[in-house]
């Protein structure tokens, strides 16, 4: 009862965020500019942008499969796209629940350990917060003055408070890995006996592997070749976006990576589906190359639209897929 009501906050709390935030993001707006942008749309573009959005998808899929392989598993490719699929859509309803969501599909269609699926999910997002560190990077070198500008004046954070920031994030990312390290390798100074510790060590162990699997990737260049071919992908969803307003069509790819990677910022809130903070730091970011706030949140809106629509659509799709191929009957 106490976990239901705690969920229950949480979801209230993420609605009651989105609402303001998408209450910020189109107070003091000429809502007849946001219609002409909706009107003069070209919607080829933006079907081209969810084509892409499924790509992306099959090849997270298919770097997660890598992973679970590496455990000494053998997943099919069609449990774990719908794994992402589902895991997407679980996150629209509440935040954070894809990870738990994804892990549940993979288990029930393969029979994999929890655990160890658990450990290459916790995995995967390690991966892909070091490869967003290194997008921001790409970023700053390629739109510093455009990137550092929105950083400023949307999150009004000082040089040195976005330094202690950073900081502060590597430093418990440290601490957090670390402590589960000497968890782990001292576990058996625990009660042995204990039924619970037993499960909870069984647990472990299986989070470990899954951590480490990584080692045993056998086809590290294409590992990395998916995580970069994820990035592409998002960044040519935004492309497509721009390429479907005559408001944004002169802006290219290093735009639409900027963008992409500031709506990566406002998807990470914990709020259904990002909801509002997306459509507020993205159209914060076209405005800084000279778009006005009703294409900006025109854009930002498509673009939201479209992946949330192919999320559910996908997400329901891969629901009946894994209840009625998948599963393995008892």
């Amino acid at each position: 009862m106490a976990i239901f009501t705690k969920k229950s906050i949480q979801y209230l709390i993420g609605i009651i965020v989105a609402v303001a935030m998408m209450f910020f993001a189109f107070k003091d707006i000429e809502w007849k500019e946001i219609q002409r942008g909706f009107n003069e749309a070209n919607y080829f573009w933006i079907g081209v942008s969810m084509l892409i959005g499924i790509l992306e998808k099959i090849i997270r899929a298919s770097r997660w499969n890598m992973l679970l392989r590496a455990s000494g598993h053998n997943p099919r490719l069609i449990s774990t796209f719908c794994g992402v699929a589902v895991g997407y859509l679980a996150n629209m309803v509440l935040p954070r629940m894809g990870e738990v969501t994804r892990c549940g599909v993979v288990y029930k269609a393969d029979n994999i350990p929890v655990a160890q699926v658990f450990g290459t999910v916790v995995l995967e997002r390690i991966i892909d917060v070091i490869t967003l560190l290194l997008v921001i990077l790409l970023a700053l070198g390629i739109e510093y003055d455009i990137f550092y500008h929105w950083l400023v004046q949307t999150f009004h954070f000082s040089p040195e408070q976005q330094q202690k920031f950073l900081l502060f994030i590597v430093l418990l990312s440290i601490l957090g890995i670390v402590f589960l390290i000497i968890l782990v390798k001292n576990w058996k100074k625990f009660n042995p006996k204990n039924k619970w510790l037993i499960k909870v060590k069984a647990f472990l162990e299986g989070l470990w592997e899954g951590l480490i699997s990584i080692r045993k990737v056998k086809n590290i260049p294409l590992f990395l070749f998916y995580t970069v071919l994820i990035w592409l992908c998002y960044t040519l969803t935004t492309y497509c976006i721009f390429l479907a307003l005559p408001s944004t069509v002169h802006l290219g790819l290093s735009a639409a990576l900027v963008v992409t990677l500031i709506g990566a910022v406002g998807m990470a809130a914990p709020v259904q589906g990002g909801i509002g903070v997306y459509h507020y730091v993205v159209s914060q970011s076209m405005i800084a190359y000279h778009i006005s706030t009703e294409q900006s949140l025109v854009s930002a809106t498509l673009n939201h639209t479209a992946q949330a629509m192919l999320v559910v659509i996908a997400g329901f799709i891969c629901m009946i897929i894994a209840m009625k191929l998948l599963y393995k009957k008892d």
